[in-house]
């Protein structure tokens, strides 16, 4: 039909050369199977030409179709000796290696083992005949296949040069150990594709974009190395896609691509370092920043794991990025854009600039930044623990902080402190505190300079336009870092200027803890508003008492905050 010759893979001129005699094959599957003229690729030729009567092309089992011939069309013969036929060798031993004479049945004529030599395509089959063991090593160097179906049970070890499945289909095991796993396709994994113990570089790399689908894991197994030795490699300019089904997860170990040219990762599945003390990590091929994760997925550390974005172009985060209380997302030398769902219960720590931009979810753990952090596009994010820097902090396009535990920043420029209107500031813990239980409530660092009440108190000078006291929570104010505004004319301490101050409810509390707060109008009752020095925000001056000794030495301090033994900063103390 006239379509076929169009955006078809076709070729207007095809020349069969003096003498020449070819082969057309189909070895690799370019995504056209399963047509309605027949259930392999096909060609389409616009003038296919014969420069002499002794050239021959062998249809070779497959479909050719052409609009005009020179030559004659008894040189176009089909026979499916050729070498483009495809042979579907199988496994029918227990065990062995890949070079096991006798082991194999359907081998090309002439080969002892199945690989695609002079273009020979060899679907390859590995059988659930009992649980097996498959080696390919030093006997089998630089095997390359059109396909591998790897049933249950079966386990394929790599110990040889680069292995190239072609079109893999595994619902076994694929081990690479000592040896180069080489994508050329797509490949559904139903089963595991593992790295093993060995420290030594291992990969598996992609030769061109591709995706990996199917519902199997990808693991990177504990190893008595801290840094990264086994790598997931996509090709340079080129997009790995992991599928919704798919899990990868262990550490150390590294997913990674993109020298020269912007790279892509996109996770669809799962990513989770749970190996405790040990690091999984996205990262470059060099120190370009080519690397682009985007997360539809979930991407997590757990167990004590720690999953880093090292120094790649950006984070594009769409799905879910999680940690549990023992775990840490770390984000190093990478300006990062975060949307989707934050549920950070252990630590995220980020040295660039961090964006949240429309970003949802809570947690009870730390975001620690030591970059300038915004917070945009109506984001409503809560964190235990938030522990900022002199960099700047802009939170507006009506979003929303929340703030679990303690929010603390040494910033002491007015100018980089920016809450804009619309926006707010949430504390919601010390719900579990009694009413004089001050330190168990939560902390808010004070950092204003003490005008009194006055006009110009709310205006640049680490304002709030609104902050929000959450149902039932119990608040200290503190002025533990000296932002430099300390000894106003309203007072020594540093203050607090806030548009509106809303209590939630009826059973929520602000301690000022001796120090000052000015605000314009008020949600809720003004003996919500309470002064206790006792607080663990408040500032103790311990003054020791006794000769020489030890810090920890009891009785020889006098000034210590309640339940101290010795001077300690905890809970902000």
């Amino acid at each position: 039909v006239p379509a076929g010759y169009i955006s078809n893979f076709n070729i207007p001129h095809l020349v069969i050369g003096p003498g020449a005699r070819v082969n057309l094959f189909d070895a690799v599957n370019n995504g056209n199977r399963g047509g309605p003229g027949g259930n392999t690729e096909a060609l389409y030729v616009g003038t296919l030409e014969f420069l002499d009567g002794a050239g021959l092309v062998n249809l070779n089992g497959h479909h050719l179709y052409y609009s005009n011939l020179v030559g004659n069309p008894a040189q176009i013969i089909d026979n499916g000796g050729g070498s483009g036929k495809g042979f579907t060798p199988t496994w029918t031993c227990a065990g062995g290696a890949w070079t096991t004479t006798g082991c194999w049945n359907g081998l090309p004529p002439g080969t002892l083992f199945p690989d695609n030599g002079d273009f020979t395509a060899c679907d390859v089959i590995l059988p659930n005949n009992g649980t097996y063991t498959l080696m390919v090593d030093s006997s089998a160097p630089g095997v390359e296949l059109t396909s591998l179906s790897i049933d249950t049970n079966v386990t394929l070890r790599l110990l040889s040069s680069d292995f190239s499945p072609g079109l893999l289909l595994n619902s076994g095991t694929l081990q690479v150990a000592s040896d180069e796993l080489v994508l050329s396709q797509s490949i559904v994994n139903d089963g595991m594709i593992e790295f093993d113990l060995d420290t030594a570089p291992e990969s598996v790399s992609l030769l061109r974009s591709l995706q990996i689908t199917g519902t199997g894991t990808i693991r990177f197994p504990d190893i008595a190395s801290s840094a990264p030795q086994h790598a997931l490699v996509a090709p340079n300019g080129g997009t790995l896609t992991l599928g919704s089904g798919q899990f990868v997860h262990g550490g150390p170990g590294r997913i990674g691509g993109g020298s020269s040219l912007t790279t892509n990762v996109i996770v669809n599945g799962e990513v989770r370092a749970d190996t405790p003390g040990k690091i999984l990590e996205f990262s470059d091929e060099t120190s370009a920043n080519e690397l682009v994760v985007t997360n539809n997925g979930i991407i997590a550390a757990t167990g004590g794991g720690t999953l880093a974005f090292d120094d790649i172009a950006d984070v594009v985060n769409l799905g879910t990025i999680s940690c549990d209380s023992t775990s840490t997302i770390l984000i190093t030398s990478t300006t990062t854009t975060l949307g989707g769902t934050l549920a950070i219960d252990g630590r995220l720590e980020c040295d660039s600039a961090l964006t949240l931009s429309g970003a949802v979810g809570s947690g009870s753990g730390t975001l620690f930044t030591t970059g300038a952090l915004t917070c945009t596009g109506a984001s409503m994010v809560g964190f235990g623990i938030l522990d900022h820097n002199t960099s700047a902090i802009s939170v507006s396009g009506g979003s929303t902080l929340i703030i679990e535990q303690a929010w603390t920043h040494t910033l002491s420029s007015e100018s980089a402190f920016d809450f804009a209107l619309g926006s707010t500031l949430m504390v919601t813990g010390g719900t579990a505190a009694g009413p004089g239980d001050y330190e168990d409530f939560a902390s808010i660092e004070i950092a204003g300079h003490d005008e009194g009440d006055v006009a110009g108190g709310y205006t640049n000078n680490f304002d709030l336009p609104h902050l929000v006291i959450g149902p039932g929570a119990r608040v200290n104010l503190f002025d533990a870092v000296d932002n430099g505004n300390r000894g106003g004319p309203g007072g020594n301490g540093e203050a607090l200027y806030v548009n509106t101050l809303e209590f939630a409810d009826g059973a929520g509390l602000l301690n000022l803890n001796g120090h000052h707060l000015y605000y314009g109008s008020l949600v809720g009752s003004p003996t919500q508003i309470i002064d206790n020095g006792g607080g663990s925000g408040k500032g103790f001056s311990p003054t020791w008492t006794c000769g020489t000794g030890t810090w920890s030495t009891t009785g020889c301090w006098s000034g210590l905050a309640p339940g101290d033994l010795f001077p300690q900063r905890t809970d902000f103390t």
